[in-house]
């Protein structure tokens, strides 16, 4: 077969149904979109034809469908967001250094014209000639221009059907459909998860939910997911378990020596556990009761709004609070200093208060002044154990000496022959 014979090969007008065709579209963008987004060019790579390829085929699935009203707008959108998937491959190129990408890959870039007002024309023959014609400027903006110039020596523009010839979108579907598409990451039997009653159910959810989207997978390919969800809180959940959640949620304080951000996060992950979340009104409320003491009396006068402008508030609160803690105060010596003149010198102003003693036997001076004493809640008049009048101590006492026993005050006793103060007086042997 001649290849003129190839080329007038006219493909047959095919209905499909819109709303089958858009979901499928739809599926095929959230796992492009996830590859996308953590794919990582490198020098010798496959793996840029082999999504460029997939969101060509996309893109042409797209193009070719004539919906009704009622589905334009999603038709739009998912048009949309294959551009823009494709521009931020291709995006990916400018991590590499200049001139290290092979040449094979750039041969096989097809370039979209990224127009706003054009996204949502009907026009497919000129998007596919556009596809077609338009070969790759890479450059550091970080918009993508494209360049209408072609060299009209080139044989894939004069033979079609040369095997130079850049992929159209029919082409880019037979490529898709004998590409292999990696799918280990939605072998959910390969994530390693199990529950076995052991420890939280929402914290397992939570962790296989986060697996199903950091890989790109459908809850459609999670057999009847919600109902399993849904069967596990009903079995390992207790019947009150938002009310008792609640509880545990006012009296979680943050502790002594916890960052106020980390507490917060805890908080956040507390309230996320909640079939419904609370709004963040109520959310931003109770974690400011519960944060500590004197990050609650700097809070007082603050007017928050928002979780994040608490964290933001709190931290800087804590890290002031830290940087005083470690305060010191200047050195006190001033033959130790490098610069004695600059040195600190305490003013003479200033009085320390001293420690007074407990002991009053060796301390005269908490008597000189002192005019009477406090037992319990009630303030009593000093007296003296001498003349027994009150206002001064027996020690301040001018009158004459009276024998009298110093520890307790009882007269004419010592401290030696007390028999209040001294049990082993009834063997008191008088020493000659």
């Amino acid at each position: 077969m001649s290849s003129s014979s190839i080329c007038n090969v006219s493909f047959p007008e095919v209905s499909v149904n819109d709303t089958e065709e858009l979901q499928i579209c739809s599926d095929k963008l959230i796992l492009l979109n996830a590859e996308v987004q953590v794919y990582r060019p490198t020098v010798v790579d496959s793996g840029f034809e082999r999504l460029h390829t997939r969101l060509l085929h996309v893109h042409g699935r797209l193009d070719r469908m004539k919906p009704n009203e009622q589905f334009v707008e999603l038709h739009n959108k998912l048009r949309n967001q294959c551009l823009k998937l494709i521009e931020d491959l291709q995006n990916t190129i400018q991590l590499l250094p200049s001139g290290s990408m092979t040449s094979n890959v750039l041969d096989n870039v097809n370039l979209i014209t990224l127009d706003a007002e054009n996204s949502v024309s009907d026009e497919t023959t000129n998007h596919a000639q556009t596809l077609d014609r338009s070969p790759p400027v890479i450059s550091s903006s970080p918009h993508v221009h494209f360049s209408n110039a072609v060299n009209p020596s080139t044989d894939w523009e004069t033979n079609p059907c040369s095997p130079s010839r850049r992929p159209t979108f029919f082409d880019s579907t037979q490529l898709s459909a004998t590409t292999p598409i990696a799918r280990n990451n939605l072998v959910i039997s390969k994530w390693n998860l199990q529950f076995n009653g052991d420890s939280s159910v929402t914290s397992f959810l939570e962790r296989v939910e986060e697996l199903r989207v950091s890989r790109g997978v459908l809850k459609s390919e999670l057999y009847l997911w919600d109902a399993l969800v849904t069967a596990l809180r009903h079995t390992f959940l207790p019947c009150d378990y938002e009310e008792s959640l609640w509880d545990e949620v006012r009296n979680r304080t943050q502790g002594f020596d916890e960052p106020v951000s980390i507490y917060i996060a805890v908080m956040e992950n507390l309230f996320r556990r909640f079939s419904d979340l609370p709004p963040e009104p109520v959310r931003l409320t109770v974690i400011k009761r519960n944060l500590q003491p004197y990050l609650q009396t700097q809070l007082t006068l603050q007017a928050i709004f928002s979780i994040s402008e608490l964290t933001r508030v709190c931290k800087v609160l804590e890290d002031t609070h830290i940087r005083n803690s470690k305060f010191k105060p200047p050195p006190s010596n001033i033959k130790t200093v490098l610069e004695p003149d600059l040195a600190y010198r305490r003013s003479t102003a200033y009085a320390p208060k001293l420690a007074v003693s407990s002991s009053h036997r060796s301390d005269d001076s908490s008597f000189k002044d002192s005019q009477c004493t406090t037992v319990g809640n009630v303030i009593t008049p000093i007296l003296c154990w001498n003349c027994k009048r009150s206002g001064h101590v027996a020690l301040r006492c001018p009158e004459p000496r009276s024998k009298f026993c110093y520890k307790c005050g009882c007269p004419n006793v010592t401290v030696r022959t007390c028999t209040k103060c001294n049990s082993s007086q009834g063997n008191f042997v008088r020493r000659t």
